[in-house]
């Protein structure tokens, strides 16, 4: 029997396998740029989907919590800043409360986009199309109906044609 060196045997006395031999990328060329390490995910990508996106699911429980976030840090915001233009317009005049007008603008534009953009995500949740969030422009009734609807009535379960459950696989056991 040939004689082997402690190193080559693994566990119970078997010959180990050598470990692949891994080859080192090749290094650019001259003039080239050197390649890059993928990126890491931002922690903010999932919530700009969320707020931004009109793709996808959106569960009961995530549209409200994004909801009210919403909601408080557009009073959070705009109410100081509302405080401030009435200020300047008594005191500096036009130019300083055009500028804090258009802020506020901007900031309604977002509240607007978020909230379009989740509606339509939570319809598509309810396997409907993203054109019944124009329900929510006809006075009282679609109000109603929206706040109804998104708020209180659970999704479809499984996937649909809008894409996976947000909520995950409903036949496993224990997900």
């Amino acid at each position: 029997m040939p004689t082997q060196t402690a190193g080559q045997f693994g566990r119970r006395g078997v010959v180990a396998a050598k470990p692949p031999a891994t080859k080192a990328p090749p290094a650019p060329a001259w003039g080239q740029p050197s390649p890059r390490p993928a990126r890491a995910e931002s922690a903010a990508g999932p919530l700009i989907a969320v707020l931004f996106s009109f793709e996808g699911r959106l569960d009961r429980g995530l549209y409200r919590l994004c909801r009210i976030g919403a909601y408080v840090s557009t009073a959070l915001i705009g109410w100081p800043l509302l405080d401030t233009v009435r200020a300047q317009a008594e005191a500096a005049g036009p130019g300083p409360m055009l500028l804090l007008a258009l802020v506020y603008l901007g900031l309604v534009c977002l509240l607007v986009w978020t909230t379009l953009a989740m509606q339509v995500k939570r319809w598509h949740d309810r396997d409907k199309s993203g054109f019944w969030a124009f329900v929510g422009f006809i006075p009282l009734v679609g109000w109603l109906w929206v706040l109804v609807e998104l708020n209180f009535f659970e999704g479809t379960i499984g996937p649909n044609r809008f894409g996976p459950s947000p909520k995950g696989d409903p036949t496993a056991v224990f997900a």
